[in-house]
Protein backbone atom coordinates (compact mmCIF):
# COMPACT_ATOMS: atom_id res chain seq x y z
CA UNK A 1 0.00 0.00 0.00
CA UNK A 2 1.31 3.64 -0.97
CA UNK A 3 2.33 5.86 2.53
CA UNK A 4 1.50 8.71 3.14
CA UNK A 5 4.20 10.19 5.32
CA UNK A 6 3.42 12.79 8.62
CA UNK A 7 7.21 13.26 10.14
CA UNK A 8 8.41 16.99 10.93
CA UNK A 9 5.31 17.98 8.75
CA UNK A 10 2.40 17.22 6.37
CA UNK A 11 3.38 15.02 3.04
CA UNK A 12 4.30 16.74 0.28
CA UNK A 13 3.25 14.41 -2.83
CA UNK A 14 4.96 14.26 -5.78
CA UNK A 15 3.68 13.31 -9.23
CA UNK A 16 4.05 12.20 -12.70
CA UNK A 17 5.15 13.59 -15.98
CA UNK A 18 2.59 15.73 -17.79
CA UNK A 19 0.66 14.89 -20.47
CA UNK A 20 -1.51 17.94 -21.95
CA UNK A 21 -3.58 17.58 -25.28
CA UNK A 22 -7.32 16.78 -26.04
CA UNK A 23 -6.54 13.43 -26.18
CA UNK A 24 -4.19 10.85 -25.40
CA UNK A 25 -3.43 7.58 -26.73
CA UNK A 26 -3.70 4.25 -25.20
CA UNK A 27 -1.47 3.28 -22.60
CA UNK A 28 0.57 0.05 -21.78
CA UNK A 29 1.64 -1.06 -18.69
CA UNK A 30 5.78 -1.40 -18.99
CA UNK A 31 8.23 -1.91 -15.99
CA UNK A 32 11.14 0.31 -15.40
CA UNK A 33 14.04 -1.70 -13.89
CA UNK A 34 15.95 -0.18 -10.84
CA UNK A 35 19.48 -1.47 -10.37
CA UNK A 36 18.67 -4.02 -13.26
CA UNK A 37 15.63 -5.03 -12.50
CA UNK A 38 12.07 -3.67 -10.65
CA UNK A 39 8.83 -6.04 -10.00
CA UNK A 40 6.85 -2.50 -9.87
CA UNK A 41 4.88 -1.97 -13.19
CA UNK A 42 4.36 1.62 -14.17
CA UNK A 43 1.67 3.11 -16.50
CA UNK A 44 3.53 4.75 -19.51
CA UNK A 45 2.02 5.96 -22.46
CA UNK A 46 2.09 3.46 -25.36
CA UNK A 47 4.86 3.44 -28.30
CA UNK A 48 3.67 5.18 -31.01
CA UNK A 49 5.26 3.36 -33.37
CA UNK A 50 6.23 -0.51 -33.87
CA UNK A 51 8.29 -1.86 -31.69
CA UNK A 52 10.74 -5.06 -32.57
CA UNK A 53 9.82 -7.92 -29.85
CA UNK A 54 13.30 -7.90 -28.96
CA UNK A 55 12.99 -4.19 -27.45
CA UNK A 56 11.21 -3.12 -24.45
CA UNK A 57 9.91 0.59 -23.27
CA UNK A 58 12.02 2.04 -20.24
CA UNK A 59 10.82 5.31 -20.61
CA UNK A 60 8.75 7.81 -22.95
CA UNK A 61 8.33 11.31 -23.26
CA UNK A 62 5.52 13.34 -25.31
CA UNK A 63 6.30 16.57 -26.26
CA UNK A 64 6.64 19.34 -29.13
CA UNK A 65 10.22 19.36 -30.45
CA UNK A 66 9.88 20.87 -33.28
CA UNK A 67 7.59 23.99 -34.77
CA UNK A 68 5.04 22.04 -36.24
CA UNK A 69 1.73 21.30 -33.76
CA UNK A 70 1.85 18.03 -34.17
CA UNK A 71 3.34 16.60 -30.69
CA UNK A 72 6.38 13.99 -30.80
CA UNK A 73 7.34 10.53 -28.66
CA UNK A 74 10.86 9.81 -27.31
CA UNK A 75 11.06 6.24 -26.49
CA UNK A 76 13.81 5.17 -24.52
CA UNK A 77 14.47 1.31 -25.18
CA UNK A 78 16.50 -1.58 -23.80
CA UNK A 79 17.32 -4.99 -25.85
CA UNK A 80 15.08 -7.82 -24.09
CA UNK A 81 18.10 -10.48 -24.58
CA UNK A 82 21.02 -8.35 -23.18
CA UNK A 83 20.13 -5.72 -20.51
CA UNK A 84 23.69 -4.72 -20.25
CA UNK A 85 23.60 -2.83 -24.23
CA UNK A 86 23.50 0.79 -24.08
CA UNK A 87 19.99 2.30 -24.28
CA UNK A 88 18.87 3.26 -27.28
CA UNK A 89 16.64 5.93 -28.37
CA UNK A 90 14.06 6.51 -31.15
CA UNK A 91 11.89 9.53 -31.85
CA UNK A 92 8.82 9.26 -33.35
CA UNK A 93 7.41 12.15 -35.44
CA UNK A 94 3.85 12.72 -37.00
CA UNK A 95 3.32 12.45 -40.87
CA UNK A 96 0.28 14.70 -41.62
CA UNK A 97 -0.28 13.39 -45.12
CA UNK A 98 -0.76 9.46 -44.15
CA UNK A 99 -2.04 10.52 -40.73
CA UNK A 100 -0.07 8.23 -38.87
CA UNK A 101 3.43 8.34 -36.58
CA UNK A 102 6.74 6.99 -37.59
CA UNK A 103 10.37 6.59 -36.80
CA UNK A 104 12.00 9.98 -37.10
CA UNK A 105 15.16 9.33 -35.60
CA UNK A 106 17.50 6.42 -33.77
CA UNK A 107 20.55 6.53 -31.94
CA UNK A 108 22.44 5.13 -29.22
CA UNK A 109 23.70 6.74 -25.95
CA UNK A 110 26.11 5.63 -23.27
CA UNK A 111 24.13 4.77 -20.48
CA UNK A 112 23.38 0.90 -19.63
CA UNK A 113 19.47 -0.71 -19.72
CA UNK A 114 20.49 -2.51 -16.45
CA UNK A 115 20.90 0.59 -14.59
CA UNK A 116 18.99 3.84 -13.86
CA UNK A 117 18.95 6.08 -16.71
CA UNK A 118 16.89 9.50 -17.06
CA UNK A 119 15.49 11.19 -19.99
CA UNK A 120 14.69 14.66 -19.52
CA UNK A 121 14.17 18.04 -21.81
CA UNK A 122 16.56 21.40 -21.15
CA UNK A 123 16.99 24.25 -23.20
CA UNK A 124 20.51 24.29 -22.24
CA UNK A 125 22.24 26.64 -24.98
CA UNK A 126 19.82 29.43 -24.48
CA UNK A 127 18.04 29.60 -27.52
CA UNK A 128 14.56 28.54 -26.73
CA UNK A 129 14.99 24.81 -27.96
CA UNK A 130 14.56 22.17 -25.57
CA UNK A 131 17.61 20.00 -26.07
CA UNK A 132 16.95 15.99 -25.04
CA UNK A 133 19.24 14.56 -22.09
CA UNK A 134 19.57 11.32 -21.21
CA UNK A 135 22.04 10.65 -17.79
CA UNK A 136 22.39 7.30 -15.88
CA UNK A 137 25.01 5.15 -15.59
CA UNK A 138 27.32 2.08 -17.78
CA UNK A 139 27.62 -1.75 -17.01
CA UNK A 140 30.83 -0.58 -14.62
CA UNK A 141 28.61 1.75 -12.41
CA UNK A 142 30.10 5.55 -13.91
CA UNK A 143 27.99 8.08 -14.47
CA UNK A 144 27.00 9.17 -17.93
CA UNK A 145 25.30 12.09 -19.95
CA UNK A 146 24.35 12.31 -23.37
CA UNK A 147 22.98 15.55 -24.91
CA UNK A 148 21.25 15.73 -28.39
CA UNK A 149 20.33 18.69 -30.10
CA UNK A 150 17.39 18.90 -33.21
CA UNK A 151 19.58 19.46 -36.39
CA UNK A 152 18.17 22.74 -38.59
CA UNK A 153 15.76 21.16 -41.72
CA UNK A 154 17.79 21.62 -44.48
CA UNK A 155 16.57 19.91 -48.17
CA UNK A 156 15.06 16.73 -47.80
CA UNK A 157 16.47 16.18 -44.28
CA UNK A 158 13.60 15.66 -41.84
CA UNK A 159 13.45 15.72 -38.12
CA UNK A 160 16.79 14.70 -36.82
CA UNK A 161 19.53 15.26 -33.68
CA UNK A 162 23.06 15.43 -33.17
CA UNK A 163 25.25 14.73 -29.87
CA UNK A 164 26.56 17.59 -28.73
CA UNK A 165 28.17 15.77 -25.32
CA UNK A 166 28.73 12.60 -24.47
CA UNK A 167 31.26 11.59 -21.52
CA UNK A 168 31.71 8.95 -19.18
CA UNK A 169 32.85 9.38 -15.51
CA UNK A 170 34.23 8.43 -12.94
CA UNK A 171 33.13 11.03 -10.54
CA UNK A 172 29.81 13.13 -10.87
CA UNK A 173 28.86 15.31 -14.46
CA UNK A 174 26.47 18.06 -13.21
CA UNK A 175 24.63 20.78 -14.86
CA UNK A 176 24.85 24.01 -13.60
CA UNK A 177 22.24 26.68 -14.39
CA UNK A 178 23.69 30.55 -13.99
CA UNK A 179 20.97 33.03 -14.36
CA UNK A 180 20.04 34.33 -18.10
CA UNK A 181 18.60 37.60 -18.95
CA UNK A 182 14.83 38.08 -19.90
CA UNK A 183 15.75 38.93 -23.12
CA UNK A 184 18.39 35.98 -24.17
CA UNK A 185 17.16 34.60 -27.53
CA UNK A 186 20.32 33.94 -29.83
CA UNK A 187 22.00 30.74 -28.05
CA UNK A 188 25.40 32.36 -29.96
CA UNK A 189 27.11 33.31 -26.74
CA UNK A 190 28.34 30.71 -24.60
CA UNK A 191 27.69 33.17 -21.79
CA UNK A 192 23.91 32.22 -22.24
CA UNK A 193 24.69 28.31 -22.29
CA UNK A 194 24.35 25.87 -19.33
CA UNK A 195 28.18 24.65 -18.64
CA UNK A 196 28.37 20.95 -17.66
CA UNK A 197 30.82 20.07 -15.20
CA UNK A 198 32.71 17.00 -14.14
CA UNK A 199 34.18 16.24 -11.33
CA UNK A 200 36.41 13.39 -10.81
CA UNK A 201 39.38 11.76 -8.66
CA UNK A 202 42.93 12.75 -9.87
CA UNK A 203 43.89 9.49 -10.90
CA UNK A 204 47.39 10.94 -10.67
CA UNK A 205 47.32 11.11 -6.77
CA UNK A 206 47.04 8.95 -4.16
CA UNK A 207 44.89 11.61 -2.18
CA UNK A 208 41.29 10.42 -2.02
CA UNK A 209 40.16 14.24 -1.90
CA UNK A 210 42.19 15.28 -5.19
CA UNK A 211 39.80 16.48 -7.80
CA UNK A 212 39.96 17.43 -11.13
CA UNK A 213 37.07 19.30 -12.72
CA UNK A 214 36.35 20.13 -15.89
CA UNK A 215 33.59 22.24 -17.63
CA UNK A 216 32.51 22.44 -21.04
CA UNK A 217 31.19 24.85 -22.30
CA UNK A 218 28.79 25.35 -25.63
CA UNK A 219 30.85 26.35 -28.92
CA UNK A 220 28.91 27.75 -31.42
CA UNK A 221 31.34 27.81 -33.88
CA UNK A 222 31.32 23.90 -33.24
CA UNK A 223 28.30 22.87 -32.67
CA UNK A 224 29.24 21.31 -29.40
CA UNK A 225 30.40 21.36 -25.94
CA UNK A 226 34.07 21.69 -25.52
CA UNK A 227 36.64 21.82 -22.77
CA UNK A 228 37.22 25.28 -21.38
CA UNK A 229 38.74 24.98 -18.09
CA UNK A 230 40.63 22.47 -16.25
CA UNK A 231 41.42 22.55 -12.61
CA UNK A 232 43.33 20.79 -9.77
CA UNK A 233 41.98 21.10 -6.17
CA UNK A 234 41.94 19.06 -3.06
CA UNK A 235 38.45 19.02 -1.03
CA UNK A 236 38.90 20.17 2.25
CA UNK A 237 38.71 17.45 4.91
CA UNK A 238 39.22 17.72 8.87
CA UNK A 239 39.61 14.40 10.82
CA UNK A 240 42.16 12.53 7.95
CA UNK A 241 43.42 9.75 10.17
CA UNK A 242 39.73 8.81 11.01
CA UNK A 243 37.96 9.23 8.22
CA UNK A 244 41.30 6.85 5.94
CA UNK A 245 39.97 3.69 7.10
CA UNK A 246 36.82 4.50 6.03
CA UNK A 247 37.78 5.65 2.42
CA UNK A 248 39.84 2.78 1.95
CA UNK A 249 36.44 0.40 2.72
CA UNK A 250 33.72 -0.47 0.39
CA UNK A 251 30.28 1.19 -0.13
CA UNK A 252 28.78 -0.96 2.93
CA UNK A 253 30.94 0.99 4.74
CA UNK A 254 30.42 4.80 3.54
CA UNK A 255 26.51 4.11 3.33
CA UNK A 256 26.66 3.32 7.02
CA UNK A 257 28.52 6.33 7.83
CA UNK A 258 25.40 8.11 6.42
CA UNK A 259 23.09 6.36 8.78
CA UNK A 260 21.07 8.82 10.48
CA UNK A 261 19.96 12.33 10.47
CA UNK A 262 21.70 15.42 8.70
CA UNK A 263 20.90 19.15 8.90
CA UNK A 264 21.63 21.36 5.86
CA UNK A 265 23.91 24.18 7.11
CA UNK A 266 22.45 26.96 5.62
CA UNK A 267 18.75 26.86 6.34
CA UNK A 268 16.20 27.80 3.80
CA UNK A 269 13.66 30.59 3.06
CA UNK A 270 11.09 27.68 4.37
CA UNK A 271 12.96 27.06 7.06
CA UNK A 272 15.32 23.58 8.27
CA UNK A 273 16.04 21.24 5.91
CA UNK A 274 16.49 17.68 7.19
CA UNK A 275 18.21 14.72 5.12
CA UNK A 276 17.72 11.15 6.45
CA UNK A 277 19.69 8.00 5.53
CA UNK A 278 18.07 4.80 6.47
CA UNK A 279 20.15 1.76 5.26
CA UNK A 280 17.88 -0.75 7.46
CA UNK A 281 14.81 0.27 5.03
CA UNK A 282 16.85 1.63 2.59
CA UNK A 283 14.98 4.61 2.48
CA UNK A 284 15.83 8.43 1.91
CA UNK A 285 14.08 11.06 3.22
CA UNK A 286 14.02 14.78 2.55
CA UNK A 287 11.70 16.91 5.50
CA UNK A 288 11.26 20.35 5.84
CA UNK A 289 8.79 22.40 8.74
CA UNK A 290 5.96 22.17 5.71
CA UNK A 291 7.00 18.66 4.33
CA UNK A 292 8.38 15.46 3.86
CA UNK A 293 9.59 13.19 0.70
CA UNK A 294 10.66 9.79 0.98
CA UNK A 295 12.77 7.87 -1.47
CA UNK A 296 13.44 4.29 -1.83
CA UNK A 297 16.95 4.05 -1.70
CA UNK A 298 17.71 2.20 -4.80
CA UNK A 299 21.62 2.32 -6.21
CA UNK A 300 25.17 3.47 -4.79
CA UNK A 301 28.15 3.92 -7.13
CA UNK A 302 31.63 4.70 -5.90
CA UNK A 303 32.32 7.88 -7.98
CA UNK A 304 35.67 7.98 -5.37
CA UNK A 305 37.19 7.18 -2.56
CA UNK A 306 35.10 9.67 -0.64
CA UNK A 307 31.94 10.01 -2.50
CA UNK A 308 28.82 8.17 -3.35
CA UNK A 309 26.42 8.27 -6.09
CA UNK A 310 22.95 7.22 -4.89
CA UNK A 311 19.82 6.81 -7.07
CA UNK A 312 16.39 6.08 -5.96
CA UNK A 313 12.72 6.50 -6.82
CA UNK A 314 9.99 8.55 -4.73
CA UNK A 315 7.99 6.16 -2.29
CA UNK A 316 4.73 7.03 -3.94
CA UNK A 317 5.27 7.10 -7.31
CA UNK A 318 8.03 5.14 -9.16
CA UNK A 319 8.58 7.54 -12.27
CA UNK A 320 9.64 10.28 -9.78
CA UNK A 321 13.66 9.96 -9.80
CA UNK A 322 16.08 11.08 -6.80
CA UNK A 323 19.56 11.55 -8.27
CA UNK A 324 22.11 12.93 -5.75
CA UNK A 325 26.25 13.19 -5.16
CA UNK A 326 27.22 12.93 -1.43
CA UNK A 327 31.14 13.59 -0.76
CA UNK A 328 32.39 13.27 2.74
CA UNK A 329 33.91 16.16 3.77
CA UNK A 330 35.02 15.60 7.72
CA UNK A 331 33.87 13.56 10.20
CA UNK A 332 30.23 15.41 10.73
CA UNK A 333 29.80 17.29 7.25
CA UNK A 334 28.60 16.00 4.09
CA UNK A 335 28.49 17.77 0.67
CA UNK A 336 25.33 17.12 -1.34
CA UNK A 337 24.55 17.68 -5.12
CA UNK A 338 20.70 17.15 -5.99
CA UNK A 339 20.35 16.62 -9.69
CA UNK A 340 17.17 17.74 -9.99
CA UNK A 341 16.68 19.96 -6.70
CA UNK A 342 19.11 22.21 -6.60
CA UNK A 343 17.36 23.69 -3.52
CA UNK A 344 18.61 20.18 -1.46
CA UNK A 345 22.42 20.74 -2.85
CA UNK A 346 24.54 22.15 0.13
CA UNK A 347 26.68 21.60 3.06
CA UNK A 348 25.00 19.13 5.58
CA UNK A 349 26.22 18.85 9.01
CA UNK A 350 25.37 15.51 11.66
CA UNK A 351 22.63 16.17 13.75
CA UNK A 352 23.43 14.57 16.84
CA UNK A 353 20.51 12.78 18.51
CA UNK A 354 19.85 15.64 21.17
CA UNK A 355 18.82 18.14 18.59
CA UNK A 356 17.20 15.78 16.18
CA UNK A 357 14.80 15.14 19.59
CA UNK A 358 14.06 18.26 19.73
CA UNK A 359 12.75 18.39 15.95
CA UNK A 360 10.72 15.79 15.48
CA UNK A 361 9.44 16.08 18.98
CA UNK A 362 6.00 16.18 18.09
CA UNK A 363 6.19 12.07 16.39
CA UNK A 364 5.91 10.46 13.27
CA UNK A 365 2.55 9.26 12.36
CA UNK A 366 1.86 6.34 9.44
CA UNK A 367 -1.21 7.42 7.09
CA UNK A 368 -2.72 5.09 5.00
CA UNK A 369 -3.98 6.46 1.65
CA UNK A 370 -7.48 6.74 1.14
CA UNK A 371 -9.19 5.65 -2.27
CA UNK A 372 -9.88 8.79 -3.93
CA UNK A 373 -13.20 9.65 -6.09
CA UNK A 374 -13.66 7.75 -9.59
CA UNK A 375 -14.54 8.58 -12.40
CA UNK A 376 -15.81 12.05 -14.22
CA UNK A 377 -17.02 15.18 -12.38
CA UNK A 378 -17.78 18.19 -13.44
CA UNK A 379 -19.57 21.68 -13.40
CA UNK A 380 -21.50 23.97 -15.42
CA UNK A 381 -18.33 26.30 -15.70
CA UNK A 382 -16.26 23.66 -18.11
CA UNK A 383 -14.25 22.29 -14.90
CA UNK A 384 -13.35 18.75 -14.80
CA UNK A 385 -11.92 16.26 -12.55
CA UNK A 386 -11.58 12.65 -14.14
CA UNK A 387 -10.06 10.30 -11.35
CA UNK A 388 -8.53 7.89 -13.34
CA UNK A 389 -6.46 6.31 -10.58
CA UNK A 390 -3.52 6.69 -9.92
CA UNK A 391 -3.49 9.92 -12.22
CA UNK A 392 -6.39 12.82 -12.46
CA UNK A 393 -7.51 14.23 -15.50
CA UNK A 394 -7.91 18.51 -15.10
CA UNK A 395 -9.52 20.85 -17.32
CA UNK A 396 -9.60 24.00 -15.47
CA UNK A 397 -10.25 27.48 -17.36
CA UNK A 398 -10.20 25.36 -20.61
CA UNK A 399 -6.63 23.75 -19.87
CA UNK A 400 -6.29 19.91 -20.00
CA UNK A 401 -3.58 18.41 -17.96
CA UNK A 402 -2.63 15.18 -16.51
CA UNK A 403 -1.39 14.78 -13.05
CA UNK A 404 -1.63 13.30 -9.29
CA UNK A 405 -4.05 12.59 -6.95
CA UNK A 406 -3.68 11.47 -3.30
CA UNK A 407 -6.42 11.32 -0.52
CA UNK A 408 -5.60 11.47 2.94
CA UNK A 409 -7.25 12.67 6.68
CA UNK A 410 -5.56 15.09 8.20
CA UNK A 411 -6.97 16.59 11.43
CA UNK A 412 -10.47 17.68 10.78
CA UNK A 413 -10.41 17.35 7.42
CA UNK A 414 -9.97 14.75 4.22
CA UNK A 415 -7.24 16.35 2.11
CA UNK A 416 -7.16 15.80 -2.02
CA UNK A 417 -3.67 16.84 -2.70
CA UNK A 418 -2.93 17.26 -6.87
CA UNK A 419 0.04 17.52 -8.22
CA UNK A 420 0.97 18.39 -11.98
CA UNK A 421 4.17 19.07 -12.92
CA UNK A 422 6.06 21.88 -14.99
CA UNK A 423 6.45 20.88 -18.77
CA UNK A 424 8.45 23.06 -21.09
CA UNK A 425 6.37 26.09 -22.04
CA UNK A 426 3.80 25.04 -19.38
CA UNK A 427 3.43 25.92 -16.13
CA UNK A 428 2.36 23.00 -13.32
CA UNK A 429 0.14 22.86 -10.86
CA UNK A 430 0.07 22.26 -7.18
CA UNK A 431 -2.88 22.28 -5.29
CA UNK A 432 -4.60 21.05 -1.67
CA UNK A 433 -7.97 20.72 -1.36
CA UNK A 434 -10.80 20.52 1.92
CA UNK A 435 -12.92 17.83 0.36
CA UNK A 436 -16.70 16.94 1.12
CA UNK A 437 -17.86 13.82 -0.92
CA UNK A 438 -21.84 13.42 -0.66
CA UNK A 439 -24.01 10.93 -2.56
CA UNK A 440 -27.61 11.04 -3.12
CA UNK A 441 -29.63 8.24 -4.64
CA UNK A 442 -33.55 7.89 -5.64
CA UNK A 443 -35.11 5.53 -7.98
CA UNK A 444 -33.76 7.36 -11.47
CA UNK A 445 -30.26 8.11 -10.67
CA UNK A 446 -27.54 8.43 -8.66
CA UNK A 447 -26.04 12.12 -7.91
CA UNK A 448 -22.48 12.28 -6.35
CA UNK A 449 -21.38 15.69 -5.45
CA UNK A 450 -17.37 17.08 -4.50
CA UNK A 451 -16.57 19.94 -2.68
CA UNK A 452 -13.34 21.35 -3.26
CA UNK A 453 -11.81 24.03 -0.36
CA UNK A 454 -8.64 25.43 -2.21
CA UNK A 455 -5.82 25.70 1.06
CA UNK A 456 -2.47 25.07 1.95
CA UNK A 457 -0.43 22.17 3.43
CA UNK A 458 1.43 23.86 6.70
CA UNK A 459 3.46 22.26 9.69
CA UNK A 460 -0.03 22.80 11.72
CA UNK A 461 -2.24 21.33 9.17
CA UNK A 462 -4.42 22.39 6.15
CA UNK A 463 -5.18 25.97 6.38
CA UNK A 464 -8.11 27.18 3.99
CA UNK A 465 -6.99 30.19 1.47
CA UNK A 466 -10.54 32.02 1.84
CA UNK A 467 -11.15 31.38 -1.82
CA UNK A 468 -14.22 30.36 -3.34
CA UNK A 469 -15.18 26.44 -3.29
CA UNK A 470 -14.93 24.17 -6.06
CA UNK A 471 -18.38 22.62 -6.79
CA UNK A 472 -18.87 19.30 -8.71
CA UNK A 473 -21.16 16.73 -9.63
CA UNK A 474 -21.30 12.85 -11.24
CA UNK A 475 -24.58 11.90 -12.36
CA UNK A 476 -25.79 8.41 -12.89
CA UNK A 477 -28.94 7.67 -14.85
CA UNK A 478 -31.18 9.44 -17.22
CA UNK A 479 -31.16 13.28 -16.17
CA UNK A 480 -28.06 14.90 -16.75
CA UNK A 481 -28.02 18.54 -15.09
CA UNK A 482 -25.52 20.09 -12.92
CA UNK A 483 -26.31 21.81 -9.29
CA UNK A 484 -24.47 25.30 -9.12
Amino acid sequence: MNRFRIGLAPLLLISLTLSCGPSSPPVTEVSIPAAGESSQAEILEAPRIPLGIDRKVLQSLVTNLDQDPDEEQILLLQDKANLSLPVTLQIADYDQARKTYYLAWEGAVLASASQPVFLTMEDLIGDHQQEVLVQGLNESGKSTLDVLRLVPPSGSLGLAYRTIFSKVSSGTIQIEHPLRPEDYSLGQNSNLSDPIIIEEPDPASKNPLATIRTTYSWLFQKGEYVSTNVEYYQKSLSGDTILEQLFSGDNAGLEGFLQGPWVKAVPEKTGFLILFFDTSAREINFATTRAQEVYRWETTSRSSRSSLYIVGSNDLINLIKLQISVSITAADSLEIVAQDNPAWTGTYQKLVPSAALVLARQGTQALSQEAPPSGLYKNDKGDEFDFQVPEIRLKLAGVSMVGSVAVFPLGKVTVMQIKVPNRPGIQGLSRAYAMVAKEERNTSRVVRTLRLQGGTLTSKGWISDQSDPLRLEQVEGTATNFRP
